[in-house]
């Protein structure tokens, strides 16, 4: 598979227009936030539009005082505060556009780990190994990145090194110019467009694979995706597939959008997609 042939596909062209069109209208959907702790009801926003999605976006994030070196940064809620927190990680993993420091590397990657909620397990592990080198994988990422753009064929069973995940693809965001995050909200919400606007005849590549623990069938805290939506299970290469087809989906309609709304960014599309995916659920 190749992007050319992704891009000339009737079906995906289908799914980039509406996707665009439902930016500004044509999208009745009920958001639910929490904004006062788990055991009280959330705010229930009724919106026409995925803008409005992207509007209402929070995400209380805690990190460690002692990683981040900053107390104004250590907590916040906002789509602004966000930005402040990644765009300081981002310094600290490239400097002048090159992976150069493992050290400062992996300081800015345990800060977005922190600010995701997934500094854990094998994501924290690799953090702290001093034996282990974050810069070979994310140079890794940005070579089949840019091979995969430059019209390589990319497949769901490639082979490579670099792990894929919730947490890492929050890395690769922020390295990639064209990438997103690829976790179990954004992930349901695309799952959830392509079906709704594409209904049964969905092509095989536009199935994407949902991060495990999100995946159809789950009963820690399933999410209503159409069971043709298969979880990823942990596996890598699923998830890096899946994540690549978003890119291309979301690279394509915000093409589109910016011819309307010049200053709307990949990262505003996302952080809507994130706030429609937390409310899919039972």
């Amino acid at each position: 598979m190749k992007v050319k042939e992704i891009y000339s596909d009737q079906q995906f062209i289908k799914l980039v227009d509406a996707i665009s069109i439902m930016w500004d209208s044509n999208f009745d959907f009920k958001l639910k936030r929490k904004l006062n702790g788990k055991n009280r009801p959330p705010s229930i926003n009724v919106i026409k539009s995925i803008k409005e999605a992207r509007e209402l976006y929070l995400w209380p994030y805690s990190i460690q005082s002692e990683v981040l070196n900053s107390n104004a940064l250590v907590k916040g809620i906002s789509f602004e505060d966000s930005m402040k927190v990644l765009s300081l990680a981002k310094d600290l993993i490239i400097s002048n556009y090159k992976l150069q420091n493992e050290e400062s590397i992996k300081k800015g990657t345990r800060i977005i780990f922190q600010w995701g909620g997934v500094y854990k397990s094998g994501n924290r592990l690799k953090t702290n190994d001093n034996g282990y080198s974050l810069a070979k994988d994310f140079q890794e990422v940005i070579t089949y990145w840019n091979q995969i753009r430059a019209g390589k064929e990319f497949y769901k069973n490639d082979n490579f090194e670099f792990e894929s995940n919730a947490g890492f693809t929050k890395v690769y965001s922020l390295i990639l110019e064209d990438f997103i995050i690829y976790d179990s909200r954004v992930s349901v919400a695309l799952a959830y467009l392509i079906e709704k606007i594409l209904g049964s005849d969905i092509p095989d590549y536009l199935k994407l694979f949902i991060p495990s623990s999100y995946g159809e069938g789950d009963a820690k805290d399933r999410r209503i995706v159409s069971p043709i939506f298969k979880p990823t299970y942990s596996n890598k290469k699923r998830h890096f597939f899946s994540n690549a087809i978003s890119n291309l989906i979301l690279i394509e309609v915000l093409k589109k959008i910016k011819k309307k709304h010049a200053g709307i960014t990949l990262r505003d599309l996302e952080a809507a997609l994130f706030m429609i995916g937390y409310d899919i659920r039972n």
